[in-house]
């Protein structure tokens, strides 16, 4: 009989082994498609993981990013790499994963952002669509990226934050900017 735990845990608490296995779970997650960059994405913050036996077998990093909000600063929580091994997928762990990575993020972070396909599974944990205008800042030049919009989703408290015609500008970083 399995039993799932759940960890949340920083980066520097993960073993070279543990780094490993989480790559391993996101390249099957994505079939392979997880690149380098998006594995970089996913560093540097608080990572809730699921573990049966000894194996990792669900994974989420929510990290911080400075995102230029109608003109203000912000530092804003961003999930990355969401995944469940893909012969445990449908068992309610990537529920249990994101229902504790938005607990987090909640508490952290004034505003909270992810980019995804998946809209109606994120709207359970009270995730919204993004309906302001993506930009990314290229090394100082200011470039809409309109075809992101459809996939960002935000969470705050702050409604005024998420409107029509709000700019959201981006750091520019290798692979998915957003």
């Amino acid at each position: 009989m399995s039993s799932i735990t759940y960890h949340t845990v920083r980066d520097h608490e993960l073993t070279a082994q543990q780094h490993h296995a989480i790559r391993a779970l996101l390249d099957a997650a994505f079939d392979n498609e997880f690149s380098d960059a998006d594995n970089d994405h996913a560093n540097g913050g608080v990572r809730v993981i699921a573990i049966d036996g000894d194996q990792i077998i669900g994974h989420a990093a929510l990290i911080s990013r400075t995102i230029i909000i109608a003109g203000e600063a912000y530092t804003v929580g961003y999930v990355e790499g969401v995944a469940v091994w893909p012969s445990r997928q449908g068992q309610g762990i990537g529920r249990q994963i994101m229902r504790q990575i938005t607990d987090i993020a909640a508490r952290d972070f004034v505003i909270s952002m992810l980019s995804t396909g998946e809209h109606d599974f994120y709207a359970k944990f009270g995730w919204t669509q993004f309906v302001g205008d993506s930009y990314v800042d290229e090394h100082g030049t200011i470039i809409r990226t309109d075809d992101e919009d459809e996939g960002l989703m935000v969470l705050t408290n702050l409604a005024h934050l998420n409107q029509p015609g709000v700019a959201f500008i981006c750091d520019w970083r290798s692979g998915d900017v957003w």
